[in-house]
């Protein structure tokens, strides 16, 4: 490509050979004409009887100038050559640094282009180690040029770490003063965003790039609209990708006839194909063939760069039922890639889509091929998750789908095993990153499938694809039971999913405006019959593998599944499915149990928070998060009874001054903490199937948070970004009472973005959450029962499961009454433990001791019995002889 910042080889032969020769022709891309130009003047130098060193350095430079023409002429091999006689004249005098360094960063821009990327980073980093030698501004600049080309190297291999840090540093030195290099580098940064999935940032240093070399005339504003194209297909905004797609393709046809015009039509026309590949795959497989036939008179045929086009005519053939002829192509888009790109992002997508068209061939290839897709697939998870900020790597989570595939493809253990591997693998990461341990993932990759000890539902959802009709997203089950392979369960759909959790949002809603005398009409559908289909459509499937009496039982939920409230569910035969087993726990994924134990909780301190005034809110929030803050009497109460069960040294603050302040000065790692207030979640407005993308909407972290008092410091929320910094490393629990705290954005396969992963980032071992909006003074009295229960067996979920069980039961025997079953799910369904830890025992072998306060008062109880006893003994002695006497 042009303009690759070699200006300074450029400008030497316009200098020594005259403007209007080879020079000129290079930069009016007549690489050819150039060619033979300087072939001749090569053939001059070389004939000399007694060169100098000036005439070995003109001959030098010609054959490096030779060199670069071979590469814009797509001619690598030819290139080399070239370049290793530059070389090797070079050691016939004393070249510098910086001469030595420009046939060796094109050397290495060469033997890239063929694919040989170890050898290509071996030139490039000597390039760059002579620049960095040699010092001062002009290699200072050179130094820059040089760390461009090993950023895109280890773009395409797959190193995406090290390319995003050397392109954005370059992009940081790069003034305002030099807006053609400027232009270059935004474009550089968001092709290595785009290869990331970054798409709005992506989207933003391509603008850049663009606006750019519109201003100042820049070559290669094709080049750069092209990429812009690419990121919008991408975030499937086809219709500015449209309108840069056609402005890029009257660009490329300003240009005379050369190879690196070929390949700009042609990607153009690939972009073409890509915009109509789902609406009309036909009509884009011949766009995709129309770019390779382009490219023949340029390319040789086993050409790398004409991978991709073989891969999206493939798509195409596929997605038309041409499986056959699919195969071929796709076949031929993954031999054209270099052996060396093993771990990269697009090996690993290319993988998959072969193993797409053998499944919905029924090839009996597809096993091996879905095996081999998977696993690469992971390789790429591996690095992408090593690297990045949270947003970055959730951005990419978002994008990025391997459970399809198995799912579909019925290969159970490879979905069993992905799945214990990688599910809420970031979340681990990330975890592990705070406390410099190795994660678990990481220390643990063995399959795991009977080792749990209790019988395990690992929940994902997927995407089931069929020639001839729309993708549908719905969930699955992989059911683990001790000492038995691994089972899958297809479930229900998204749809029906959240059609249904709907209209138990809308009944429990009916139902706390009617308790709190306030007036409300019914919905149409009740909340039996959505309790019915939940369990039915999304449980059902799964208990038919499980045994009929069961202790304890494993639910990782995925997606939308963990705002499912599993105890509230109906069965056939009318029983929640909170009396089906003593103890059921929910875990963000199966290596949780691996975690190290939580320590005890009845000897520690608890902190205890509470908020029952909000004074202020309303002036510094009106109407953001809530239509009205209500006060919660309750609160006072809840935390009077928790005061009486906390030991020794707990701290306990009601409406405390400057609550957001004491909340993140937090200083030690309480064995509970209990926060009651307010809490909000904000739904988002995009359609369902929108991708989720935190660049393009970095508000979407702070649509949940906990209410607190504002002051003229603190805003009075406590947002999950200010929430994982706290230091809960030590906590066994922590329990957020007050409404919504279980929901957020769900991503799948890494669980839900808000209060519940925040306080999961923060170290908390296990948390209470709840799941809609929960009563004031049942919530206090709920507390009170499952903190007694906790203190009594030392089993946190066991606690809360068997008293939603209790609870249901007795307050709504008949299922079929619609009050008392809105009433009793309303009050005691919302809540959810997640866990993380061992299996608990579901009783304990010694009853914990008390804490020294409860010790205290026992003794201070005794010693006022034994003082009434003595003190009734000697009042019944003196009036017997009293009667005496007389």
């Amino acid at each position: 490509m042009r303009g690759r910042l070699i200006v300074l080889i450029v400008v030497s032969l316009v200098l020594r050979m005259g403007a209007e020769t080879p020079a000129a022709l290079y930069q009016a891309g007549r690489f050819s004409e150039a060619l033979t130009v300087l072939s001749e003047r090569a053939q001059v130098w070389a004939d000399l009887e007694a060169p100098t060193d000036d005439d070995r350095r003109e001959l030098a430079d010609t054959h490096l100038a030779m060199g670069m023409c071979l590469l814009e002429l797509a001619r690598p091999a030819d290139a080399v050559r070239e370049l290793e006689k530059a070389i090797a004249v070079q050691d016939e005098f004393q070249a510098d640094l910086l001469e030595r360094a420009a046939p060796l960063d094109t050397l290495g821009r060469a033997w890239q282009a063929q694919g040989h990327y170890e050898k290509a980073g071996q030139y490039l980093l000597q390039a760059l180690r002579l620049r960095e030698q040699a010092g001062g501004a002009v290699a200072e600049f050179w130094q820059q040029v040089s760390r461009d080309h090993l950023g895109l190297l280890r773009l395409v291999e797959g190193r995406y770490e090290e390319a995003g840090k050397l392109l954005e540093e370059s992009l940081a030195e790069t003034g305002t003063d030099r807006p053609r290099l400027l232009a270059l580098r935004h474009h550089n940064v968001a092709r290595y965003l785009l290869t990331i999935r970054n798409l709005h940032r992506a989207e933003g240093h391509a603008v850049q790039s663009v606006e750019l070399a519109r201003q100042h005339a820049v070559d290669d504003l094709a080049s750069y609209l092209d990429l812009l194209t690419l990121i919008r297909l991408r975030k499937g905004d086809s219709v500015a990708a449209e309108i840069t797609l056609f402005e890029a393709l009257e660009e490329f046809r300003k240009r005379p006839d050369s190879a690196a015009k070929a390949r700009g039509e042609a990607e153009l026309l690939n972009k073409l194909g890509q915009l109509l590949l789902e609406d009309d795959p036909a009509q884009a497989a011949d766009f995709f063939q129309q770019a390779l036939t382009a490219l023949e008179p340029w390319l040789y045929e086993e050409h790398p760069a004409l991978a991709p086009y073989y891969n999206n005519l493939g798509l195409a053939l596929m997605k038309q039922g041409s499986h056959d002829s699919a195969a071929q192509s796709l076949e031929m888009a993954l031999a054209l890639l270099p052996a060396t790109e093993k771990g990269h992002q697009r090996r690993a997508e290319w993988l998959q889509n072969r193993a797409w068209n053998a499944l919905l061939a029924g090839s009996e290839r597809t096993p091996t091929l879905v095996r081999e897709a998977c696993l690469a697939a992971e390789d790429v998870l591996a690095e992408l998750l090593s690297s990045g900020t949270e947003r970055e790597r959730l951005n990419f989570l978002a994008r990025f789908d391997f459970y399809s595939l198995p799912a579909q493809a019925g290969e159970t253990s490879l979905l069993a095993g992905l799945l214990r591997r990688n599910k809420a693998r970031l979340l681990e990461t990330i975890l592990a990153e705070k406390t410099d341990e190795s994660p678990v993932w990481a220390a643990n990759q063995a399959e795991q499938s009977t080792s749990l000890g209790c019988p395990a539902i690992d929940y994902v959802r997927y995407t089931e694809q069929e020639v001839g009709r729309e993708p549908v997203t719905r969930y699955g089950a992989v059911v683990h039971l001790p000492g038995e392979d691994p089972q899958f369960v297809t479930l229900g759909n998204e749809q029906r999913l959240l059609r249904w959790l709907s209209v138990v949002n809308e009944r429990l809603d009916y139902r706390s405006a009617k308790l709190g005398g306030g007036e409300a009409h019914p919905p149409v559908l009740r909340l039996e019959a959505a309790l019915r289909k939940l369990h039915e459509d999304f449980l059902a499937p799964v208990l038919a593998k499980l045994p009929d009496e069961m202790e304890t039982l494993a639910i990782s939920p995925d997606a939308s599944l963990h705002f499912l409230p599993f105890a509230a569910l109906i069965d056939d035969e009318s029983r929640f499915f909170a009396s089906r087993a003593k103890q059921v726990l929910f875990v963000s994924s199966l290596r949780d149990f691996a975690a190290d134990p939580a320590e005890g909780f009845s000897n520690k301190p608890w902190d205890l928070f509470g908020m029952s005034e909000y004074p202020g809110w309303e002036r510094a929030h009106p109407g953001d998060y809530f239509n009205e803050l209500s006060p919660l009497p309750h609160v006072g109460d809840e935390l009077a009874v928790l005061k009486t069960l906390a030991p020794k040294g707990s701290r306990i603050d009601l409406n405390p001054d400057h609550p957001e302040e004491r909340l993140k000065s937090l200083d030690f790692s309480p064995a509970v903490l209990h926060v009651a207030s307010h809490a909000f979640f904000q739904e988002q407005g995009e359609d369902d199937g929108a991708v989720l993308d935190l660049d393009a909407d970095p508000g979407l972290l702070r649509r949940s948070g906990i209410a607190l008092t504002p002051d003229e410091a603190n805003d009075g929320i406590l947002f999950p970004h200010e929430i994982a910094r706290l230091p809960l490393e030590d906590t066994t629990l922590v329990t957020l009472s007050a409404c919504q705290t279980g929901l957020g954005t769900p991503l799948g396969g890494e669980g839900v973005l808000g209060l519940r992963r925040a306080f999961a980032l923060a170290g908390a071992d296990n948390l209470l959450l709840t799941l809609w909006r929960v009563p004031d003074r049942s919530t206090a009295s709920f507390m009170s029962l499952f903190y007694r229960a906790a203190l009594r067996t030392e089993n946190l979920p066991a606690s809360v499961w068997e008293l939603q069980g209790e609870l249901l039961g007795r307050d709504c025997p008949d299922v079929s009454d619609d009050e008392k079953l809105e009433e009793a799910v309303l009050r005691h369904a919302p809540f959810v433990v997640c866990h993380r830890g061992p299996i608990p025992s579901l009783f304990s072998p010694d009853p914990p001791q008390s804490s020294p306060r409860k010790s205290y008062w026992k003794w201070v109880l005794s010693l006022l019995l034994l003082a009434l006893c003595a003190g009734g003994t000697l009042l019944i002695r003196r009036v017997s002889l009293k009667k005496a006497s007389i």
